[in-house]
């Protein structure tokens, strides 16, 4: 776990900072304009989020799956290189293009927005592609080991560009399509970066190298293997980012921005998972192909439990400030304060998922690989049946709300059923007695940050409420010996601070 930690440790510390700078923009900036606007913006990003799924055709994790084959030698890291990133561009152009055939017929799916839509269209196909090859260089440099950077230009260059953009269009410096075209330059910028890393890292050179293409086995088995994945790929990417894309045609964009402040704060409590998942991916691949299911289980405990820690941490502490985080907005509190519970339920669903582990890496890498297309595949439908009974209005009527509790039903059966799957196949599962344990501290960490009195000043608040909730929960899980991971962290710490 030493490499998962100090890499994870990294990038997470990265990851907040983007989380420290979005949450300041959510709270201080975005509630200057109108939802309805700000939606539009996000309906773009977690469109073109969504179709670089399809764009990239699963050339990403197949990047990490074959890594191990084909980086024997610097020669063969140049040639897999390039034939992921030609492969990547053949695909993408095909996407695109039919698509734009389909325009018309896509957009009748918006009714009233249909028009709308077909003006940001392009917009959305070209981040669609950007994305691609964000994914696919993000893919590589995880195989080498290396997260952080990626991490930086992924996120962080975004979440300083797009409140400047926000700024300029509320004091009517720029229109919607220059945010619009703002945020494609921001992530194409992030791109070319992450390309200019993996230089650095000499996993390949400026020579275009084709060779592989010449190697029928090779084609085959990567096109094989990413033809399945990207199913695998688009499921995963329908269920983060398809509830926002359904909320747009039936309740608006505004419901979209509404719903998008409470997914972001819980995209916060999801940081660490994503951090120790992406470093844990080719340490699993390389433990399942050599056999060694002693080091599998013990990735999957470890980090089961790791995360379940730091997530209820994350979600007791968000929910307790929730209200004075709402009461700090400038403009439209109460249209974004309407969305509270999207962050209980969002959280929640997050935390489920960290704390069942690292199952989508396990399977991914093991034989039964396929397993994922078909459980994904069953969570997309369901969260979309889901969506559609709690939100629309000849159903439940529960709004955005109700999409959060779709997401969270829909993210409990999934992890049981795959936890389950791996037990029976495998043997392996990561349930503990800690466990229960770290929930039990949450849930008095929380109560008594309830109870604690509320004073006039947000800041203050969230103070108070903050202090309180890290100040019993970690005496509880420290002093309670929960997780030798944290204990040795804490000791280093104390060390540190010692000497």
């Amino acid at each position: 776990m030493g490499i998962i930690k100090r890499q994870s440790l990294k990038n997470s510390i990265v990851s907040y900072l983007g989380v420290f700078i979005g949450t300041l923009s959510m709270i201080f900036i975005y509630p200057l304009i109108q939802p309805s606007d700000l939606g539009l913006f996000q309906f773009v990003i977690n469109t073109g989020a969504l179709l670089s799924g399809f764009a990239g055709w699963g050339f990403n994790t197949a990047a990490v799956h074959f890594y191990s084959f084909y980086s024997q030698s610097f020669n063969q890291k140049n040639a897999f290189f390039w034939w992921l990133n030609s492969a990547t561009l053949m695909s993408s152009l095909t996407f695109v293009t039919l698509v734009f055939c389909f325009r018309n017929g896509i957009s009748e799916w918006f009714g009233k927005e249909n028009t709308v839509f077909l003006t940001i269209l392009p917009y959305i196909l070209c981040l669609a592609v950007i994305v691609s090859f964000s994914n696919l260089y993000t893919a590589l440099a995880a195989s080498a080991n290396r997260i952080v950077v990626p991490t930086l230009l992924n996120n962080l260059l975004l979440k300083l560009v797009l409140p400047v953009l926000v700024l300029l269009f509320y004091n009517q410096i720029i229109g919607t399509t220059f945010v619009i075209k703002g945020i494609l330059i921001a992530l194409l910028l992030s791109v070319i970066g992450l390309y200019c890393y993996l230089f650095f890292l000499k996993q390949m050179t400026h020579r275009i190298d084709l060779q592989f293409w010449h190697d029928a086995h090779i084609r085959k088995d990567i096109f094989n293997y990413s033809s399945f994945i990207i199913l695998v790929g688009i499921s995963s990417i329908m269920v983060a980012r398809l509830d926002q894309i359904i909320i747009a045609p039936i309740l608006g964009y505004g419901s979209v921005a509404v719903f998008t402040f409470g997914a972001t704060v819980a995209e916060a409590i999801d940081i660490p998972r994503k951090a120790i998942g992406s470093i844990a991916a080719p340490l699993i691949s390389e433990s399942i192909k050599a056999n060694n299911m002693t080091h599998v289980l013990e990735l999957y405990r470890k980090s089961a439990l790791l995360q379940l820690i730091i997530g209820s941490f994350l979600l007791i502490g968000v929910w307790s400030c929730s209200d004075a985080l709402f009461d700090l907005m400038p403009k439209h509190s109460e249209e974004y304060r309407n969305g509270k519970y999207v962050i209980l339920f969002l959280g929640l669903a997050k935390v489920v998922d960290m704390g069942t582990g690292l199952n989508h890496e396990i399977i991914t890498f093991s034989k039964y690989y396929k397993f994922n297309l078909w459980s994904l595949t069953i969570l997309a439908v369901l969260n979309v049946l889901l969506n559609f009974y709690f939100i629309a209005p000849s159903f439940l009527n529960l709004g955005i709300v109700g999409s959060a509790l779709a997401t969270l039903l829909s993210m409990v059966f999934f992890n049981i059923w795959r936890m389950a799957f791996i037990y029976q196949k495998m043997h392996i599962h990561p349930l503990q007695i800690n466990m229960l344990k770290v929930i039990i501290f949450a849930l008095i960490a929380w109560f008594l940050a309830t109870f604690t009195p509320s004073v006039s000043s947000p800041i203050l608040n969230i103070f108070i409420k903050g202090s309180t909730v890290t100040f019993v929960y970690w005496a509880f899980v420290i002093y309670g010996r929960i997780s030798p991971d944290v204990d040795d962290s804490f000791e280093k710490i104390m060390t540190s601070f010692k000497k």
